[in-house]
Order: structure tokens, then C-alpha cells, then sequence
């Protein structure tokens, strides 16, 4: 069995990576688990947060993250409550009110690890890892548990968490939100890095590239297949560094698979440069573009800007074959930033497929009396993102706000005839 250790804040425990057995031969997988460093022996509630719970949901940095916050959980037992979490746990126990707020205060003050006062950003984001993994706990059918406990009484529990954690969450960090691309730059990053076309407005074949396009000539396709990946599916960087030529599929048309390979053994990037599919598989329709593109780069001599002679089955290589690396992909927009002055990056281009998607599906179910219910299932589903996810919300409401925007301005112009010409 494959160990590594990662070092972690508390000392009495400890983060490992395990290589689970092969499940095909093509297939590896490995999961960080939570051990008591004093024995060695993995803790056996966080063991099944991740396996049955987490590790299908999330990529290894979240799953990292989630058990640090854990094994808080489980010093904080121990420190200030005197039990195993382990062994209470299991039985069903709950914290109570008064314990949850000596949680906090515990977690604030910078216990169960090896610095001081934590800020209020760094303790917002480790209540929200913890709470995830009380609410878990809280539910005996999912962890394994034999007691019974109501689906009431699970609610009210879930609801005195959130009252509980809701100030601290408040103060979680956020990086701030890249705003899309205008109609003007959406057309002018275009103009820059598009193939040449012929008088008619379609594309040359083979695809030529403008000498004025910034990107190094023999990187111009590849990038511009990224680019395509991003613009017109609103794939995450992660996701455009992961897809392999085996997901480029014919199912009623050109279509690409975005799958969860959790360390792929033929992924020889290290976990730091690897990219990364986020969330939930999908299988989506590409245009006829894109299908040419990726024909014409995958028969195209590596030599001469293509990948036809590298050995591994990742989509997006460099010069010397191998997979993309998340730092390459992230260099990409180096040059064209340059040229453009923005601050152009992978999700840009989603936030811009993402609110132009809303807008389009907004219009195409108008008058239906759901139609934003059904414009969020479809966007979750298009975007990757879990079920339960409300980030979808955020552009079905710019959506309708510039929908709104536009209709005010129609309306002040009627105003606007009437001062200048009554």
C-alpha cells in the first residue's frame, strides 16, 4: 500500500494519501484518510465521511481541507468533552448548544493545532468544513449507524447548526468574482486568436492561424481548442486540462465526456500542477468547429503544433508531449493580456457561457411558470455543478437584471421623446 504523508496543524493527528486497490487496470485511486498519529490507525467516522460521502463529490485539495477541519472535530472531543468521537459518535451523540458555542470558541481561540488565534476568515471556513461533517454525522443511516433517529429531529438538529456557525460563516473569504466578458471584448478576443477565414466567413482547412495572433505558433491550435472548450461548454480550467482523447465521442453528433478520474495513473503531472474535474460528469454536444479542430490537432505531428506522436491519452499536450499542466493552462493568458489589457483567465470564459446560457434558455421558456426552476436544472446540468448548488442563481438573476435594465431604458426613452418633443 502507497503512504505519503502530509503535515498537518494538529500533532495528534495526521492526513494520508492511500492508493486504493485497482478497481480495472485501468484505474488507480487515491484517497487522503484522517489517522491518529499516535497509533497510526485511521479514524474510522472520518475514514467513512470520505469514502461513502465525500471523495465522489469533491477533488483531493476540498477532501484534504474537509479533514482538517475533522480532525479539529476530533481533538475538540477530547480536549474539552473527554470522549472518543469515534465511539460516541457512533452511538448517535449530538452536540448540544452549549458545546457547539464552546466549539466555536475553541476553534477561535486556535486550539487543536499549533498556532495561536486563528482570523475570523481562517475559523468562518473551518466551521463550514465542520459543519458539513456534523451534519453527516447526524445521520446514522449514512454513517453507518444502527439507531434511529426521525427525519424531524435531523432538521432541527441541521437548523440549530446553522444558527449556530451563521455568524462565523459570515466572515468565510471570498475571492472576488471576475465579471464576464462585454459583447466588446467577447468579439475582440475572438478577432485575436481565431483561425483565418475565407471571404465567405467560414474557417480555412486546415486551420491557419494569423501571424498576428500573440500565442507561439506551434501552441495556436492547442490553445484555441482550450479556449473553444471553455467559450462555447463552460468547461473549468480543471475540467479542459483533464479531457483525454477517449472522451471525444460521436453519440448523435461530436459530443465530449467530462469525467472524474481520481488519479489517473496515466496522469504523470504532480498533484500540485494537476488539473482537476471539480464536480459532476457530464456528456456534452460540441460543435462542428471544435470537431475539426481536435481532428486536425490530434493528426497533426507534435513537432508541428499538433499531438500525433505523444504517448499519453490527455487531449491538451506541450511541446515535449506530455499533459498540460494547471500552470501551463493558466499561461495561456499571459500574452493574450497583454495584448488586450485584461485580466483574462479559464473562468472568465465560464462566467461568460454561464449568464449568456441563462439569457438564452430564459428567452427560450418564457411564459412558462417555472421557467427559472427549469433554466437552473438545465444550467446545473450543462455547468457541472452539484444538484443542490445555488451558484447557477447567481447568472439566471444577471440575466433577468439585464433583462430588466434593457426594458427600463426602452421605457425612459418613451419618457425622453416626450421632454424633448411635447
Amino acid at each position: 500500500m502507497f503512504v505519503q504523508l502530509i503535515e498537518l496543524n494538529a500533532p495528534r493527528f495526521r492526513i494520508v494519501n492511500v492508493k486504493l486497490p485497482k478497481a480495472a487496470p485501468s484505474e488507480q485511486e487515491i484517497v487522503p484518510v484522517l489517522v491518529d498519529a499516535r497509533d497510526g490507525l485511521p479514524l474510522r467516522l472520518a475514514m467513512r465521511w470520505v469514502m461513502r460521502s465525500r471523495r465522489m463529490a469533491v477533488g483531493e485539495k476540498t477532501l484534504a481541507d474537509d479533514l482538517r477541519a475533522a480532525s479539529l472535530l476530533y481533538a475538540f472531543a477530547e480536549d474539552e468533552l473527554g470522549l472518543n468521537l469515534d465511539e460516541t459518535f457512533a452511538e448517535g451523540r449530538r452536540l448540544n448548544a452549549s458545546e457547539l458555542e464552546r466549539l466555536i470558541e475553541y476553534l477561535r481561540a486556535g486550539k487543536g493545532g499549533m498556532r495561536g488565534i486563528r482570523a475570523l476568515s481562517t475559523t468562518g471556513q473551518i466551521v463550514a468544513n465542520a459543519e458539513r461533517f456534523l451534519r453527516w454525522l447526524a445521520k446514522p443511516l449514512d454513517r453507518g449507524g444502527k439507531t434511529f433517529v426521525s427525519p424531524q429531529d435531523i432538521v432541527l438538529y441541521h437548523e440549530q447548526l446553522n444558527h449556530s456557525f451563521a455568524d462565523l460563516r459570515a466572515f468565510r473569504s471570498r475571492g472576488q468574482r471576475k465579471d464576464p466578458l462585454s459583447a466588446e471584448q467577447d468579439l475582440a478576443l475572438a478577432a485575436l486568436i481565431s483561425p483565418l477565414k475565407r471571404s465567405n466567413g467560414r474557417y480555412e482547412a486546415p486551420l491557419r492561424f494569423p501571424d498576428s495572433c500573440p500565442w507561439h505558433p506551434l501552441t495556436r491550435l492547442r490553445n484555441w481548442i482550450g479556449y473553444l472548450l471553455a467559450r462555447e461548454l463552460g468547461l473549468r480550467r480543471g475540467e479542459t486540462g483533464k479531457v483525454r482523447i477517449d472522451d471525444v465521442r460521436d453519440v448523435d453528433g461530436p459530443c465530449i465526456a467530462v469525467r472524474r478520474r481520481p488519479h489517473d495513473p496515466e496522469d504523470i503531472r504532480t498533484s500540485g500542477s494537476r488539473p482537476k474535474v471539480k464536480t459532476v460528469e457530464r456528456e456534452l454536444p460540441i460543435s462542428q468547429v471544435l470537431a475539426m479542430a481536435i481532428r486536425q490537432y490530434s493528426h497533426t505531428l507534435l513537432r508541428d503544433g499538433g499531438r500525433r506522436g505523444c504517448s499519453t491519452p490527455y487531449l491538451l499536450v506541450t511541446a515535449d508531449g506530455s499533459p498540460i499542466s494547471g500552470s501551463s493552462l493558466d499561461a495561456v493568458w499571459r500574452a493574450i493580456n497583454n495584448v488586450l489589457k485584461l485580466d483574462l483567465s479559464w473562468h472568465v470564459l465560464r462566467h461568460t457561457w454561464a449568464e449568456e446560457t441563462a439569457d438564452d434558455l430564459l428567452e427560450e421558456h418564457s411564459g412558462q411558470l417555472d421557467s427559472s426552476e427549469v433554466v437552473l436544472g438545465i444550467i446545473r446540468e450543462l455547468g457541472g455543478w452539484a444538484p443542490g448548488s445555488s451558484t447557477p442563481l447567481i447568472y439566471i438573476r444577471n440575466a433577468l437584471k439585464k433583462r430588466g435594465n434593457a426594458y427600463l431604458r426602452k421605457r425612459n426613452s418613451k419618457f425622453d421623446r416626450e421632454l424633448l418633443h411635447g
